[in-house]
């Protein structure tokens, strides 16, 4: 079954959404960085993005959808097929699955619904969740100029004088879990050009999932760590030293862990001076400025998530 992305309350932040198509649209709080996460929005709604981006100053945008779920726009209508006894959780049998892959499966999975539509009165059911998690199905037309897979919607924006250059990327992760290990490299991979020759000034970065939460804000901190890493970044001079692994009075609410904080340890010890490591010396430094690089990317980033107390 097809169910609209769109939902009752899916609007998280304190601030008004920018357009009826957009919701949960913001930008990094860490200076300098031209980082933005938002919700998957419409197409009425990308395109305003596009254009909102563009009015900024960004002439090229680097777009991550972070989403393992096929989507497809119908009438414009951002939508994810979902399965019958289990409508409001996104289908869960698509783990590792890879961005070409999806490409491949949102081509023919618009072809497949317009297709529907065209043999009957030219609508299809698509279900839309209330306010009580129940999901009510509507009949909505299914023009063919105006249904796209996800990726064709960027290139009919990039056709558009008034947006920015959008540059599609996919990044599937899956609803509510880490992200393997391929996803962390293919961020680095897609970054790591503009992470060191720096990012221009005219350029941004956007990152997508569903309601624009967990994935969205997982995709801003990791493009935030990497592009401040990139530069040298240091933590300001009145950061904390991290306690020691089993000392008492961690704040495990900032990821204090024991298993945590030894790993920072054997960062530590494994990036030490000859002189300090005969010593038998472990000097606080790449561990404990890694640690406080993520957590200020995390609060910086955490809007509608913070991912370390999450």
């Amino acid at each position: 079954l097809m169910k609209c992305d769109e939902f009752a309350n899916i609007h998280l932040l304190k601030t008004e959404r920018p357009h009826p198509e957009v919701w949960n649209f913001r930008k990094t709080e860490t200076a300098g960085l031209a980082v933005f996460g938002s919700g998957q929005c419409h197409l009425d709604g990308l395109a305003f993005l596009g254009a909102q981006l563009k009015s900024l100053g960004y002439t090229r945008v680097l777009w991550f959808n972070m989403r393992e779920e096929p989507v497809v726009f119908l009438n414009g209508q951002a939508c994810a097929p979902r399965s019958a006894n289990n409508m409001n959780e996104n289908v869960e049998h698509l783990t590792s699955i890879q961005g070409h892959e999806l490409d491949s499966m949102e081509k023919r999975l618009c072809e497949d619904c317009v297709e529907a539509a065209a043999a009957g009165d030219k609508t299809l059911g698509v279900y839309y969740q209330l306010a009580d998690g129940s999901n009510d199905e509507r009949q909505l037309p299914v023009p063919p100029d105006r249904s796209l897979p996800v990726r064709g919607a960027y290139e009919w924006l990039n056709g558009r004088d008034a947006s920015a250059q959008l540059v599609y990327h996919r990044v599937p992760i899956a609803d509510e879990t880490a992200p393997e290990e391929q996803d962390f490299d293919q961020l680095v991979s897609e970054l790591r050009e503009i992470a060191y020759t720096g990012l221009a000034d005219d350029v941004a970065l956007v990152f997508n999932c569903q309601m624009g939460r967990g994935r969205t804000t997982t995709g801003m901190v990791c493009g935030s760590i990497l592009l401040l890493a990139s530069r040298g970044w240091q933590p300001p001079p009145d950061t904390p030293r991290l306690p020691e692994p089993a000392a008492s009075g961690r704040n495990l609410k900032r990821g204090e862990y024991t298993a945590v904080l030894e790993l920072l340890r054997l960062v530590d010890s494994a990036t030490q001076t000859d002189a300090s490591a005969a010593a038998g010396v472990v000097k606080e430094d790449r561990g404990w400025r890694a640690k406080a690089l993520v957590d200020m990317c995390c609060d910086d980033c955490g809007h509608a998530q913070n991912m370390v107390e999450a």
